[in-house]
Protein backbone atom coordinates (compact mmCIF):
# COMPACT_ATOMS: atom_id res chain seq x y z
CA UNK A 1 0.00 0.00 0.00
CA UNK A 2 1.63 3.60 -0.95
CA UNK A 3 2.12 6.02 1.68
CA UNK A 4 -0.08 9.25 1.54
CA UNK A 5 2.77 12.55 1.79
CA UNK A 6 2.55 13.48 5.43
CA UNK A 7 2.85 16.87 5.81
CA UNK A 8 4.12 17.89 9.37
CA UNK A 9 2.07 17.63 12.49
CA UNK A 10 0.34 20.89 14.42
CA UNK A 11 3.39 20.92 16.84
CA UNK A 12 6.04 21.10 14.45
CA UNK A 13 4.63 23.63 12.15
CA UNK A 14 3.61 25.84 15.61
CA UNK A 15 7.16 25.54 15.99
CA UNK A 16 8.30 26.87 12.78
CA UNK A 17 6.01 29.74 12.19
CA UNK A 18 6.65 31.04 16.19
CA UNK A 19 9.14 33.57 15.46
CA UNK A 20 6.24 34.80 12.84
CA UNK A 21 3.68 34.87 15.63
CA UNK A 22 4.52 38.51 16.65
CA UNK A 23 5.77 40.04 13.02
CA UNK A 24 2.34 40.23 11.60
CA UNK A 25 2.40 43.90 11.16
CA UNK A 26 5.24 45.89 9.60
CA UNK A 27 7.21 48.90 10.49
CA UNK A 28 9.21 51.17 8.59
CA UNK A 29 11.33 54.36 9.27
CA UNK A 30 9.03 57.11 8.31
CA UNK A 31 11.69 59.08 6.50
CA UNK A 32 13.08 56.19 4.34
CA UNK A 33 12.56 56.32 0.45
CA UNK A 34 10.28 54.04 -0.97
CA UNK A 35 12.28 52.67 -4.03
CA UNK A 36 12.32 48.52 -5.25
CA UNK A 37 14.83 48.13 -2.47
CA UNK A 38 12.37 48.80 0.02
CA UNK A 39 9.07 47.39 -1.27
CA UNK A 40 11.33 43.58 -2.29
CA UNK A 41 12.24 43.88 1.80
CA UNK A 42 8.88 43.85 3.05
CA UNK A 43 7.31 41.91 0.10
CA UNK A 44 9.80 39.32 1.51
CA UNK A 45 9.16 39.43 4.90
CA UNK A 46 5.37 39.07 4.03
CA UNK A 47 5.44 35.65 1.82
CA UNK A 48 6.96 34.29 5.26
CA UNK A 49 3.63 34.99 6.69
CA UNK A 50 1.46 33.78 3.44
CA UNK A 51 2.45 30.25 4.73
CA UNK A 52 0.80 30.56 8.25
CA UNK A 53 -2.00 32.15 6.93
CA UNK A 54 -2.97 29.76 4.43
CA UNK A 55 -2.45 26.75 6.98
CA UNK A 56 -5.31 28.82 9.06
CA UNK A 57 -7.25 28.60 6.26
CA UNK A 58 -6.85 24.36 5.71
CA UNK A 59 -7.59 24.68 9.18
CA UNK A 60 -10.67 26.34 8.31
CA UNK A 61 -11.49 24.53 5.99
CA UNK A 62 -11.28 20.91 6.95
CA UNK A 63 -8.05 19.82 5.42
CA UNK A 64 -7.32 18.61 9.07
CA UNK A 65 -3.63 17.08 10.06
CA UNK A 66 -5.64 13.98 10.61
CA UNK A 67 -5.77 13.19 6.66
CA UNK A 68 -2.45 13.58 6.15
CA UNK A 69 -1.31 10.94 8.00
CA UNK A 70 0.97 7.87 7.35
CA UNK A 71 -1.23 4.80 6.91
CA UNK A 72 -1.03 1.95 9.07
CA UNK A 73 0.21 -1.46 8.90
CA UNK A 74 -1.85 -3.99 6.82
CA UNK A 75 -4.37 -5.72 8.22
CA UNK A 76 -5.15 -2.64 10.71
CA UNK A 77 -8.16 -0.39 10.97
CA UNK A 78 -7.09 3.34 9.88
CA UNK A 79 -9.95 5.40 10.39
CA UNK A 80 -9.81 9.36 9.53
CA UNK A 81 -12.41 11.09 11.22
CA UNK A 82 -12.34 14.64 11.74
CA UNK A 83 -14.74 17.11 13.46
CA UNK A 84 -14.10 20.52 12.00
CA UNK A 85 -14.31 22.55 15.16
CA UNK A 86 -12.05 25.81 13.53
CA UNK A 87 -15.43 26.38 11.29
CA UNK A 88 -17.80 26.45 14.15
CA UNK A 89 -15.60 29.15 16.19
CA UNK A 90 -15.20 31.01 13.26
CA UNK A 91 -18.78 30.91 11.82
CA UNK A 92 -20.27 31.04 14.91
CA UNK A 93 -18.25 34.37 16.17
CA UNK A 94 -18.96 36.31 12.96
CA UNK A 95 -22.39 35.55 13.04
CA UNK A 96 -22.73 36.57 16.67
CA UNK A 97 -20.60 39.83 16.15
CA UNK A 98 -22.16 40.88 12.68
CA UNK A 99 -24.98 38.45 11.71
CA UNK A 100 -26.96 41.69 12.30
CA UNK A 101 -25.43 44.26 9.99
CA UNK A 102 -23.40 47.24 11.30
CA UNK A 103 -26.01 50.35 11.43
CA UNK A 104 -24.06 53.68 10.05
CA UNK A 105 -25.98 56.88 10.99
CA UNK A 106 -25.53 60.61 11.37
CA UNK A 107 -27.77 63.67 12.14
CA UNK A 108 -27.38 65.19 9.25
CA UNK A 109 -29.80 63.76 6.48
CA UNK A 110 -27.58 64.02 3.60
CA UNK A 111 -24.31 62.55 5.23
CA UNK A 112 -26.90 59.85 6.29
CA UNK A 113 -28.33 59.37 2.55
CA UNK A 114 -24.85 59.87 1.06
CA UNK A 115 -23.66 56.75 3.80
CA UNK A 116 -26.71 54.87 3.25
CA UNK A 117 -26.41 54.75 -0.57
CA UNK A 118 -23.00 54.12 -0.60
CA UNK A 119 -23.03 51.04 1.89
CA UNK A 120 -25.62 49.87 -0.73
CA UNK A 121 -23.80 50.41 -3.65
CA UNK A 122 -20.67 48.24 -2.40
CA UNK A 123 -22.98 45.78 -0.98
CA UNK A 124 -21.35 46.42 2.16
CA UNK A 125 -23.56 44.43 4.36
CA UNK A 126 -22.23 41.23 3.08
CA UNK A 127 -18.82 42.88 2.82
CA UNK A 128 -19.00 43.51 6.64
CA UNK A 129 -19.75 40.15 7.21
CA UNK A 130 -17.26 38.30 5.24
CA UNK A 131 -14.89 41.15 6.55
CA UNK A 132 -15.85 39.86 10.26
CA UNK A 133 -15.26 36.48 8.99
CA UNK A 134 -11.83 36.91 7.72
CA UNK A 135 -10.70 38.89 11.29
CA UNK A 136 -11.62 35.55 12.75
CA UNK A 137 -9.73 33.09 10.83
CA UNK A 138 -6.32 35.19 10.39
CA UNK A 139 -6.67 38.04 12.83
CA UNK A 140 -6.57 41.00 10.99
CA UNK A 141 -7.77 41.59 7.13
CA UNK A 142 -8.06 44.74 5.42
CA UNK A 143 -10.81 47.14 2.93
CA UNK A 144 -9.54 48.82 -0.02
CA UNK A 145 -10.72 51.80 -1.74
CA UNK A 146 -11.05 52.51 -5.56
CA UNK A 147 -13.03 54.84 -7.85
CA UNK A 148 -13.94 53.22 -10.98
CA UNK A 149 -14.49 54.48 -14.26
CA UNK A 150 -17.63 56.26 -13.32
CA UNK A 151 -15.49 58.10 -10.72
CA UNK A 152 -17.62 56.51 -8.12
CA UNK A 153 -16.20 55.56 -4.63
CA UNK A 154 -15.89 51.26 -4.16
CA UNK A 155 -15.13 48.71 -1.67
CA UNK A 156 -13.82 46.20 -1.67
CA UNK A 157 -12.54 43.33 1.61
CA UNK A 158 -8.79 41.34 1.01
CA UNK A 159 -7.25 38.22 2.74
CA UNK A 160 -4.15 39.27 4.39
CA UNK A 161 -2.94 37.19 1.95
CA UNK A 162 -3.69 39.48 -0.82
CA UNK A 163 -1.88 42.40 0.38
CA UNK A 164 -0.44 44.57 3.84
CA UNK A 165 0.73 47.97 5.11
CA UNK A 166 3.68 49.04 5.95
CA UNK A 167 3.63 52.11 9.04
CA UNK A 168 5.59 54.04 10.10
CA UNK A 169 8.12 53.17 13.03
CA UNK A 170 6.83 56.51 15.17
CA UNK A 171 4.60 56.88 18.49
CA UNK A 172 1.67 57.83 15.66
CA UNK A 173 2.16 54.50 13.91
CA UNK A 174 0.11 55.85 10.64
CA UNK A 175 0.37 53.63 7.88
CA UNK A 176 3.44 54.48 5.48
CA UNK A 177 2.28 52.25 2.57
CA UNK A 178 0.32 49.60 1.68
CA UNK A 179 1.15 46.57 -1.23
CA UNK A 180 -1.71 45.04 -3.25
CA UNK A 181 -0.29 41.95 -5.04
CA UNK A 182 -1.56 41.42 -8.54
CA UNK A 183 0.29 38.72 -9.80
CA UNK A 184 2.57 36.30 -7.59
CA UNK A 185 3.58 32.85 -9.26
CA UNK A 186 7.19 31.22 -8.58
CA UNK A 187 9.32 33.39 -10.53
CA UNK A 188 7.29 36.65 -10.99
CA UNK A 189 5.04 39.16 -8.88
CA UNK A 190 3.79 42.59 -9.40
CA UNK A 191 2.19 44.22 -7.24
CA UNK A 192 0.68 48.20 -6.63
CA UNK A 193 2.04 50.42 -4.18
CA UNK A 194 -0.01 53.08 -2.63
CA UNK A 195 2.16 55.29 -0.63
CA UNK A 196 1.00 57.83 2.03
CA UNK A 197 0.23 61.53 1.76
CA UNK A 198 0.19 61.06 -2.18
CA UNK A 199 -1.95 60.29 -4.96
CA UNK A 200 1.05 58.45 -7.33
CA UNK A 201 0.27 55.12 -7.27
CA UNK A 202 3.39 52.52 -8.18
CA UNK A 203 3.44 49.45 -10.02
CA UNK A 204 6.13 46.65 -8.27
CA UNK A 205 7.36 44.25 -10.98
CA UNK A 206 10.17 41.05 -10.03
CA UNK A 207 10.92 38.43 -11.76
CA UNK A 208 14.16 36.32 -12.14
CA UNK A 209 16.75 39.19 -13.55
CA UNK A 210 15.22 42.59 -11.92
CA UNK A 211 13.06 44.42 -9.91
CA UNK A 212 11.29 47.34 -10.95
CA UNK A 213 9.54 50.31 -9.71
CA UNK A 214 7.90 52.41 -11.95
CA UNK A 215 4.97 55.30 -11.31
CA UNK A 216 1.83 55.68 -12.45
CA UNK A 217 0.44 59.11 -11.62
CA UNK A 218 -2.38 61.35 -10.66
CA UNK A 219 -5.84 60.10 -12.80
CA UNK A 220 -3.97 58.48 -15.11
CA UNK A 221 -5.37 54.80 -15.46
CA UNK A 222 -2.76 51.78 -14.60
CA UNK A 223 -3.77 48.89 -16.75
CA UNK A 224 -4.73 45.56 -14.35
CA UNK A 225 -3.87 46.48 -11.46
CA UNK A 226 -6.88 45.85 -9.74
CA UNK A 227 -8.02 43.06 -12.51
CA UNK A 228 -8.58 40.24 -10.43
CA UNK A 229 -10.96 42.38 -7.90
CA UNK A 230 -12.95 44.00 -10.93
CA UNK A 231 -13.37 41.42 -13.32
CA UNK A 232 -11.39 43.20 -15.84
CA UNK A 233 -12.10 46.56 -15.57
CA UNK A 234 -9.91 49.43 -15.47
CA UNK A 235 -9.54 51.68 -12.05
CA UNK A 236 -8.16 55.09 -11.63
CA UNK A 237 -5.01 55.97 -9.56
CA UNK A 238 -5.21 56.55 -6.21
CA UNK A 239 -7.23 60.20 -5.44
CA UNK A 240 -7.40 59.94 -1.64
CA UNK A 241 -4.09 61.27 -1.28
CA UNK A 242 -4.13 58.30 1.39
CA UNK A 243 -3.34 55.18 1.85
CA UNK A 244 -6.51 53.45 0.91
CA UNK A 245 -5.66 50.20 2.55
CA UNK A 246 -7.31 50.01 5.96
CA UNK A 247 -6.72 47.48 8.25
CA UNK A 248 -9.59 45.71 10.27
CA UNK A 249 -8.52 43.55 13.67
CA UNK A 250 -9.97 40.62 15.55
CA UNK A 251 -7.59 42.19 18.65
CA UNK A 252 -4.67 44.12 19.02
CA UNK A 253 -2.80 40.89 18.76
CA UNK A 254 -3.96 40.24 15.24
CA UNK A 255 -4.72 36.85 16.40
CA UNK A 256 -7.42 34.77 15.44
CA UNK A 257 -10.24 32.53 16.75
CA UNK A 258 -8.77 29.47 16.02
CA UNK A 259 -4.89 29.19 16.67
CA UNK A 260 -5.76 29.09 20.67
CA UNK A 261 -7.47 25.81 19.93
CA UNK A 262 -5.50 24.67 16.72
CA UNK A 263 -3.60 22.03 18.90
CA UNK A 264 -6.83 20.78 20.59
CA UNK A 265 -8.82 20.44 17.38
CA UNK A 266 -6.41 17.95 16.07
CA UNK A 267 -5.44 16.00 18.94
CA UNK A 268 -9.83 15.63 19.26
CA UNK A 269 -9.56 14.22 15.86
CA UNK A 270 -6.67 11.88 16.15
CA UNK A 271 -8.70 10.27 19.93
CA UNK A 272 -11.75 10.31 17.96
CA UNK A 273 -10.42 8.30 14.93
CA UNK A 274 -8.53 5.99 17.22
CA UNK A 275 -11.32 5.49 18.78
CA UNK A 276 -13.38 4.52 15.72
CA UNK A 277 -10.32 2.25 15.20
CA UNK A 278 -10.90 0.26 18.77
CA UNK A 279 -14.36 -0.20 17.65
CA UNK A 280 -12.90 -1.89 13.63
CA UNK A 281 -10.73 -3.88 16.14
CA UNK A 282 -13.17 -5.49 18.15
CA UNK A 283 -15.22 -5.86 15.74
CA UNK A 284 -12.91 -7.84 13.77
CA UNK A 285 -11.48 -9.57 16.92
CA UNK A 286 -10.02 -13.25 16.26
CA UNK A 287 -11.27 -16.14 17.47
CA UNK A 288 -9.32 -18.79 18.99
CA UNK A 289 -10.28 -22.26 19.23
CA UNK A 290 -8.19 -24.26 21.65
CA UNK A 291 -7.85 -28.15 21.57
CA UNK A 292 -10.61 -28.00 18.57
CA UNK A 293 -9.17 -30.15 16.09
CA UNK A 294 -10.14 -29.40 12.31
CA UNK A 295 -8.97 -32.01 10.09
CA UNK A 296 -10.76 -30.60 7.09
CA UNK A 297 -8.36 -28.62 5.79
CA UNK A 298 -11.25 -26.43 4.06
CA UNK A 299 -12.78 -25.49 6.72
CA UNK A 300 -9.50 -24.45 8.49
CA UNK A 301 -8.49 -22.27 5.66
CA UNK A 302 -12.25 -20.49 5.32
CA UNK A 303 -11.55 -19.97 9.56
CA UNK A 304 -8.32 -18.71 9.30
CA UNK A 305 -9.30 -16.47 6.34
CA UNK A 306 -11.88 -14.92 8.79
CA UNK A 307 -9.85 -14.26 11.70
CA UNK A 308 -9.90 -17.87 13.59
CA UNK A 309 -6.77 -18.90 15.51
CA UNK A 310 -6.73 -22.63 15.58
CA UNK A 311 -4.64 -25.42 17.70
CA UNK A 312 -5.73 -29.09 17.50
CA UNK A 313 -2.80 -30.09 19.73
CA UNK A 314 -4.07 -32.82 22.56
CA UNK A 315 -4.85 -31.33 25.69
CA UNK A 316 -3.07 -32.48 28.70
CA UNK A 317 -5.42 -33.78 31.72
CA UNK A 318 -7.25 -31.61 33.41
CA UNK A 319 -7.58 -28.77 30.69
CA UNK A 320 -11.08 -28.07 29.01
CA UNK A 321 -11.20 -26.59 25.57
CA UNK A 322 -11.18 -22.81 25.47
CA UNK A 323 -12.83 -20.92 22.48
CA UNK A 324 -13.13 -17.20 22.96
CA UNK A 325 -12.17 -13.86 21.71
CA UNK A 326 -8.99 -12.52 21.44
CA UNK A 327 -9.33 -8.67 22.65
CA UNK A 328 -6.92 -5.74 24.25
CA UNK A 329 -8.02 -4.20 27.11
CA UNK A 330 -10.79 -1.90 26.77
CA UNK A 331 -10.01 1.81 27.27
CA UNK A 332 -12.89 3.40 26.21
CA UNK A 333 -14.01 5.23 29.60
CA UNK A 334 -10.70 6.86 29.07
CA UNK A 335 -11.00 7.71 25.48
CA UNK A 336 -14.62 9.30 26.04
CA UNK A 337 -13.01 11.66 29.20
CA UNK A 338 -10.56 12.57 27.02
CA UNK A 339 -12.69 13.56 24.14
CA UNK A 340 -14.93 15.22 26.49
CA UNK A 341 -12.62 17.10 28.07
CA UNK A 342 -10.71 19.08 24.64
CA UNK A 343 -14.25 19.46 23.52
CA UNK A 344 -14.59 21.30 26.99
CA UNK A 345 -11.27 23.17 26.18
CA UNK A 346 -11.79 23.93 22.76
CA UNK A 347 -15.21 25.75 23.17
CA UNK A 348 -13.49 27.64 26.76
CA UNK A 349 -9.94 28.61 25.02
CA UNK A 350 -11.78 30.01 22.04
CA UNK A 351 -14.74 31.81 24.06
CA UNK A 352 -17.21 30.54 21.84
CA UNK A 353 -20.77 28.94 23.18
CA UNK A 354 -21.86 25.76 22.85
CA UNK A 355 -25.71 26.22 21.46
CA UNK A 356 -26.18 22.37 21.59
CA UNK A 357 -25.57 22.19 25.29
CA UNK A 358 -28.79 20.94 27.01
CA UNK A 359 -28.42 23.72 29.88
CA UNK A 360 -28.13 26.30 26.50
CA UNK A 361 -31.84 26.10 26.46
CA UNK A 362 -34.90 28.67 24.75
CA UNK A 363 -36.43 28.09 28.26
CA UNK A 364 -33.21 29.91 30.19
CA UNK A 365 -33.74 33.23 31.94
CA UNK A 366 -32.17 36.05 30.78
CA UNK A 367 -29.77 36.82 33.58
CA UNK A 368 -28.70 32.49 32.59
CA UNK A 369 -28.26 33.63 28.93
CA UNK A 370 -26.15 36.71 30.11
CA UNK A 371 -23.77 35.05 32.04
CA UNK A 372 -23.16 32.11 29.05
CA UNK A 373 -23.07 34.72 26.69
CA UNK A 374 -20.40 37.73 28.86
CA UNK A 375 -17.09 35.59 27.00
CA UNK A 376 -18.06 35.97 23.77
CA UNK A 377 -19.63 39.61 24.10
CA UNK A 378 -16.80 40.50 25.45
CA UNK A 379 -14.23 39.66 22.42
CA UNK A 380 -17.00 41.30 20.06
CA UNK A 381 -16.86 44.32 21.99
CA UNK A 382 -13.52 44.94 22.19
CA UNK A 383 -13.69 43.92 17.96
CA UNK A 384 -16.41 46.35 17.73
CA UNK A 385 -13.74 49.39 18.87
CA UNK A 386 -10.96 48.20 16.36
CA UNK A 387 -13.52 48.31 13.63
CA UNK A 388 -14.99 51.40 14.57
CA UNK A 389 -11.17 52.72 14.58
CA UNK A 390 -10.76 51.72 10.86
CA UNK A 391 -14.33 52.71 10.03
CA UNK A 392 -13.34 56.15 10.75
CA UNK A 393 -10.24 55.85 8.80
CA UNK A 394 -12.25 54.70 5.77
CA UNK A 395 -14.67 57.14 5.95
CA UNK A 396 -12.41 60.16 6.50
CA UNK A 397 -11.09 59.13 3.03
CA UNK A 398 -14.13 58.64 1.74
CA UNK A 399 -15.33 62.34 2.43
CA UNK A 400 -12.24 63.71 1.61
CA UNK A 401 -13.61 63.63 -2.29
CA UNK A 402 -15.97 66.55 -2.86
CA UNK A 403 -17.55 64.12 -5.82
CA UNK A 404 -19.22 62.21 -2.50
CA UNK A 405 -19.75 64.84 -0.51
CA UNK A 406 -19.90 68.52 -0.67
CA UNK A 407 -16.62 70.36 0.48
CA UNK A 408 -18.04 72.01 3.34
CA UNK A 409 -19.28 68.64 4.55
CA UNK A 410 -15.83 67.07 4.18
CA UNK A 411 -15.34 66.64 7.85
CA UNK A 412 -18.73 64.98 8.88
CA UNK A 413 -16.88 61.65 8.88
CA UNK A 414 -16.26 62.43 12.47
CA UNK A 415 -20.15 62.93 13.13
CA UNK A 416 -20.78 59.09 12.08
CA UNK A 417 -22.57 56.94 14.48
CA UNK A 418 -21.82 53.15 14.21
CA UNK A 419 -23.38 50.57 16.03
CA UNK A 420 -23.21 46.97 16.52
CA UNK A 421 -26.12 44.69 17.76
CA UNK A 422 -24.24 41.50 18.76
CA UNK A 423 -26.48 38.47 17.85
CA UNK A 424 -27.55 37.48 21.32
CA UNK A 425 -30.51 35.09 22.30
CA UNK A 426 -32.87 36.97 24.09
CA UNK A 427 -35.47 36.11 26.61
CA UNK A 428 -38.00 38.48 25.30
CA UNK A 429 -40.92 37.56 28.21
CA UNK A 430 -38.07 38.77 30.77
CA UNK A 431 -37.42 42.03 28.31
CA UNK A 432 -41.08 42.86 28.12
CA UNK A 433 -41.50 42.33 32.47
CA UNK A 434 -38.61 44.70 33.18
CA UNK A 435 -39.53 47.17 30.47
CA UNK A 436 -43.47 47.37 32.57
CA UNK A 437 -41.63 47.37 35.97
CA UNK A 438 -39.85 50.53 34.80
CA UNK A 439 -42.84 52.61 33.64
CA UNK A 440 -43.05 56.07 35.54
CA UNK A 441 -39.36 55.30 37.05
CA UNK A 442 -36.85 55.90 33.62
CA UNK A 443 -37.83 58.10 30.45
CA UNK A 444 -39.83 55.98 27.76
CA UNK A 445 -36.51 56.00 25.52
CA UNK A 446 -34.65 54.32 28.60
CA UNK A 447 -37.48 51.98 28.32
CA UNK A 448 -37.79 50.93 24.85
CA UNK A 449 -34.34 50.60 24.92
CA UNK A 450 -34.20 47.26 27.18
CA UNK A 451 -36.74 45.69 24.38
CA UNK A 452 -34.05 43.77 21.99
CA UNK A 453 -36.88 43.74 19.34
CA UNK A 454 -36.86 47.52 19.05
CA UNK A 455 -33.99 47.86 16.61
CA UNK A 456 -34.55 51.44 16.76
CA UNK A 457 -35.37 53.18 19.70
CA UNK A 458 -35.86 56.86 18.07
CA UNK A 459 -37.66 55.30 15.48
CA UNK A 460 -39.63 53.72 17.78
CA UNK A 461 -40.57 56.44 19.83
CA UNK A 462 -41.89 58.37 16.31
CA UNK A 463 -44.16 55.55 15.77
CA UNK A 464 -45.71 56.08 19.17
CA UNK A 465 -45.93 59.72 18.35
CA UNK A 466 -47.79 59.52 15.54
CA UNK A 467 -50.20 56.95 16.63
CA UNK A 468 -51.13 58.94 20.07
CA UNK A 469 -51.50 61.80 17.10
CA UNK A 470 -53.80 59.58 14.65
CA UNK A 471 -56.03 58.46 17.48
CA UNK A 472 -56.52 62.02 18.59
CA UNK A 473 -57.41 62.92 15.38
CA UNK A 474 -59.78 59.94 14.44
CA UNK A 475 -60.73 58.02 17.81
CA UNK A 476 -61.96 55.07 17.66
CA UNK A 477 -65.07 54.49 19.34
CA UNK A 478 -64.75 51.27 21.49
CA UNK A 479 -68.61 49.80 21.39
CA UNK A 480 -68.42 47.32 23.74
CA UNK A 481 -67.62 49.95 26.55
CA UNK A 482 -70.31 51.95 24.88
CA UNK A 483 -72.59 49.24 25.24
CA UNK A 484 -71.88 48.43 28.66
CA UNK A 485 -72.43 52.31 29.72
CA UNK A 486 -75.67 52.59 28.33
CA UNK A 487 -76.82 49.04 30.00
CA UNK A 488 -75.35 50.76 33.04
CA UNK A 489 -77.74 54.21 32.26
CA UNK A 490 -80.72 52.15 31.95
CA UNK A 491 -80.35 50.43 34.90
CA UNK A 492 -80.17 53.12 36.86
CA UNK A 493 -83.71 54.63 35.44
CA UNK A 494 -85.11 51.35 36.06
Amino acid sequence: MTEKVSRPNTESKIREFVDLLGNRVFYCDKNAKIDERLVDKYINKHRKLIGFYEELEKLYNGQHDIYYQKNKGIGKPDHRIAVNFARYVVDSSAAFFNGKPTKITHPDGEVKEFVQNFRKRNEEEDNDAELSKLTAIYGHAYKLLYQNEEAETCVTYLKPTQGFIVYADDLLKAPMFAILYNKMTKDELTATVYPQNSTETFIFTQDKTSKRLETKRGPTVFQKALSYLLGGKEAIANPYGEVPMIEFMENDERQGRIESVWSLINNYNEALSEKANDVSYFADAYLKMIGVDLADENVASYLRDNRVINSAEPLNEGESVDINFLDKPSSDTTQENLLDRLERLIYQMSMTYNANDESFSNNASGISLEFKMQNPRNLAQAKARKFKKAYAQMYKMIFSLPTNVPANKAKEWFNLEYTFDFNIPRNIKDEAETAQKLEGIVSRETQLGVLSIVPDVTQEMERIKDEETEERLNPQVDFGKFIRNTEEVTEEHE
